[in-house]
């Protein structure tokens, strides 16, 4: 129940972050725990199209399978990029951001979520995973705080917008930056 509510209050500030904008690609869309369904976030906003590596059970939502390291759109697709809690998964960071700049239109938004690297959050994150049970755990390959987070973005988005829920979890509306010349990665 707490963690249906925590999942809401993310995509329910994911939405107030991409306001109006048509566009919107959810990156790791597919059921994020047993208590959400598959496009539980395109289901709250009432629209979009997702992306997981994952095949979503759910076929109520535009879906396509696929990795956001190498998302399977053409350059300038989207309007809004939401990414609630898939970073901390993935394990090339830097490939990750330059395929969501390419495929995010000029004056494009990138709504990013992870769970807070503070000690607060990271204790609550202790207690869940090594005491409530197995159901918590997860394979968190990075953690960090959003002043880090926000340092890894800086090279190609801007920051407009941040919010902090109940101390564990960090929101932030990036701005694509235009002009900027993104290196290949090998």
């Amino acid at each position: 129940m707490i963690r249906e509510i925590w999942h809401r209050k993310r995509y329910m500030t994911a939405a107030e972050f991409v306001g109006s904008k048509e566009r919107v690609l959810d990156i790791g869309c597919c059921k994020p725990c047993k208590t959400m369904s598959d496009g539980s976030f395109i289901k709250i906003l009432g629209r979009g199209t997702g992306l997981d590596i994952k095949d979503c059970e759910d076929k109520s939502f535009d879906f396509k399978k696929g990795s956001v390291e190498n998302i399977p759109f053409p350059d300038e697709t989207f309007d809004a990029i939401v990414a609630t809690e898939i970073f901390e998964h993935i394990s090339n960071l830097k490939n990750a951001k330059k395929e969501i700049y390419r495929v995010l239109k000029k004056d494009g938004v990138f709504v990013f979520s992870s769970f807070s690297g503070s000690f607060f959050a990271q204790t609550v994150w202790f207690f869940f995973t090594n005491i409530a049970g197995s159901s918590f755990k997860e394979d968190h390959i990075n953690i960090h705080t959003k002043k880090e987070w926000k340092k890894l973005f800086e090279d190609l988005f801007e920051v407009e917008k941040e919010k902090t829920i109940w101390g564990l979890t960090d929101i932030i509306k990036f701005r694509k930056k235009t002009g900027t010349k993104i290196k290949p990665v090998f």
